[in-house]
């Protein structure tokens, strides 16, 4: 667990320093609740985890990446409406 320290404080056994503006990690709830109600700590930091992608990264090249052939400028060009030749 990660905690905010907003009152710079020496914790014990050690006599670790720990600066306003850092933060403090543990895993006993107990010493973040007393550190918390003594006013050294916020409150806990919440960890976001990454959203892992699903399936096919976007790579951005458009309908290159669709199987069976590249895009070229042809199949880009609007068709035209062109009179019938006369034979």
């Amino acid at each position: 667990m990660k905690y905010p320290v907003i009152q710079t404080f020496r914790e014990t056994p050690k006599f670790n320093r720990y600066v306003k503006g850092k933060v403090f990690e543990t895993e006993d709830k107990e010493r973040a609740e007393y550190l918390q109600k003594e006013g050294f700590l916020g409150p806990e930091i919440k960890e976001e985890k990454p959203k892992t992608s699903r399936g096919k990264a976007n790579t951005g090249k458009g309908k290159s990446d669709d199987p069976g052939g590249d895009v070229n400028e042809s199949s880009k060009a609007e068709p035209k409406d062109t009179p019938a030749k006369e034979e």
